[in-house]
C-alpha cells in the first residue's frame, strides 16, 4: 500500500462519520446521504491520484460535499436550497472548529451503553427499532438509553463548554472551557490534522 493510499484511508476514517452526519442533516435521507458521501470520497481519491494539492482537507471536504449535494439534487430533478445551520462550517475560517466538531467526541466520552445508541440515533439517524436490534435491547430500553444519553451529553456539554444563547434562548455559539482537558486535547489534535 502506498503512502497516498494510507493518507486517503486515514482521511476517510477521520472524516467519514462527520461528513455523513453533515450530509444527512442536509438531505434527510439515509441512502442519499450514503451515496453523496461515497461520491465525495471518490472525488477525494481522484484528486489525490491527479496530484491535486489540498491545503485544508476539512474545508475541501465540506465544500465538495455542499457542491455534491447540490449536483445530486439537480441530477435527480429535486429542488435543493441550502440552509445555514448553527453547526455548518464557517465560511470565513475553515480551520475554526464549530460546535458540531465537539459533539461526536463528546458522545465518545459517555459510557458506551449510552454513547452507542445515542450515536446511532442522533448522528446516523437510524430508527430506534433497528438500534434496539443492533444493541440487543428492547425498544423501551433503547429509548431510555438514548434519552439518558442525551441528558448526560447535555450535562457534559454544560460542564465542558461556555455556551452563548440569543435573546430567544437559541444556541449561538460555544467555546471549550480550559478545564475540559479531554475535549481540549482531542480538538487540538483534530485541528492540527486539518489545518
Amino acid at each position: 500500500m502506498t503512502d497516498k493510499n494510507l493518507l486517503i484511508g486515514s482521511i476517510v476514517t477521520e472524516f467519514y462519520v462527520f461528513l455523513k452526519a453533515y450530509v444527512l442533516r442536509k438531505c434527510k435521507n439515509e441512502q442519499d446521504a450514503e451515496d453523496i458521501v461515497q461520491e465525495v470520497m471518490l472525488k477525494l481519491t481522484e484528486s489525490y491520484r491527479k496530484g491535486t494539492e489540498i491545503a485544508n482537507i476539512k474545508a475541501w471536504l465540506f465544500q465538495v460535499s455542499r457542491n455534491t449535494i447540490s449536483d445530486f439534487y439537480k441530477r435527480n430533478n429535486h429542488e435543493y436550497k441550502e440552509e445555514v445551520k448553527v453547526f455548518d462550517l464557517p465560511s470565513d475560517d475553515p480551520c475554526e472548529l464549530t460546535a458540531y466538531d465537539y459533539l461526536i467526541p463528546m458522545i465518545g466520552f459517555l459510557p458506551e451503553k449510552y454513547a452507542e445508541p445515542l450515536l446511532l440515533a442522533d448522528i446516523d439517524r437510524i430508527p430506534q427499532a433497528q438500534i434496539a436490534r443492533e444493541v440487543g435491547l428492547s425498544i423501551s430500553a433503547t429509548k431510555m438509553r438514548i434519552q439518558r444519553g442525551r441528558v448526560k451529553l447535555k450535562e457534559l456539554f454544560d460542564d465542558c463548554c461556555d455556551i452563548d444563547y440569543d435573546q430567544q434562548g437559541n444556541f449561538v455559539s460555544c467555546s471549550v472551557k480550559i478545564t475540559c482537558t479531554p475535549l481540549q486535547n482531542h480538538l487540538s489534535s483534530f485541528q492540527k490534522s486539518i489545518c
